[in-house]
């Protein structure tokens, strides 16, 4: 692999300049799209935390094949070149290959990130998952889609709450209103529901939200998900919940103004961010030398 460049202002496959959102948008600015099998190839699965929507429903006996038909595509489009045959392949067995510096930088970013913030984002029945990569004043955005195209752009880190606003929030939304709302399952948590129980009854206002929202944080020293954050918006008012994975008991909903959701997902990188770095602060500390 070439070494990283200090931006990624070029466009990732090396072919120019990268596409930038419209004048005034928040969004991030677009490097590359690849394919499940295309970004498997190229960078991993990063553990199973980004996921895969097509390539995790091919047979393990058609694996290899689909994986390595994605390589030659690679080669043939110039994404890649193969790097000699005299190189061991990677540790977790897919094989060495150059690309371009910007490209480089990508992979180096989605490889590297000590925080990992992973949206899901559902309209209707549409469904996108965002992952933002968050490296010191960099964010590498990877968007999938339902089909397992995977669509990466970047943005300052001091962009992300506009970003996270823009993407999330709805035209119409506004606040919600009253007390808080409890979801009572009686099955909440790890086990799931069991044959005889019903499941939570669901309050009309949010029957009536357009956009319902998922967002945790991953980072370098967790043993596992931690919060996670509800929210269902739209023109009938808005609700958030905040609940660890794996609790049980009931789903509290309160209201929460929609200008506020930027900042409210934002908080949960700000802390991981905090975490890592006073963990890395320590461990330099004590390093001799």
């Amino acid at each position: 692999m070439t070494d990283a460049e200090e931006s990624p202002h070029t466009g990732a496959d090396g072919s120019g300049a990268a596409r930038g959102g419209e004048a005034g948008s928040a969004a991030p600015e677009t490097l590359i799209e690849l394919t499940d099998e295309e970004t498997a190839v190229l960078f991993g699965n990063l553990e199973g935390l980004v996921a895969s929507p097509y390539l995790d429903q091919v047979p393990d006996d058609e694996r290899t094949t689909v994986l390595h038909t994605a390589y030659r595509s690679l080669l043939a489009r110039g994404v890649i070149v193969a790097a000699p045959p005299t190189r061991e392949p990677r540790e977790d067995g897919r094989p060495e290959v150059e690309m371009a510096a910007g490209l480089a930088f990508l992979a180096d970013i989605r490889d590297g990130a000590p925080v990992l913030l992973c949206l899901q984002r559902t309209v209707d029945d549409e469904c996108v998952l965002r992952y933002a990569h968050v490296v010191d004043r960099f964010v590498l955005v990877e968007d999938v889609l339902e089909g397992g195209l995977h669509r990466f752009g970047w943005l300052e880190r001091d962009r992300l709450r506009a970003c996270l606003q823009e993407f999330l929030v709805p035209d119409g939304a506004v606040a919600g209103s009253g007390e808080p709302v409890a979801l009572t399952s009686g099955w909440a948590g790890e086990q799931g529901p069991g044959p005889d129980d019903e499941p939570p009854a669901v309050p009309a206002v949010l029957e009536q939200a357009s956009v319902n929202i998922d967002a945790t944080v991953r980072h370098l020293l967790d043993e596992g998900p931690g919060e996670l954050l509800g929210f269902f918006l739209g023109h009938a008012g808005s609700w958030l919940s905040r609940n660890q994975f794996g609790a049980g008991g009931a789903v509290i909903l309160e209201p929460v103004e929609p200008t506020q959701v930027g900042r409210l997902v934002e908080a949960l990188v700000v802390e991981a961010e905090g975490l890592v770095n006073r963990a890395l602060a320590v461990e330099e500390a004590m390093t001799p030398g």
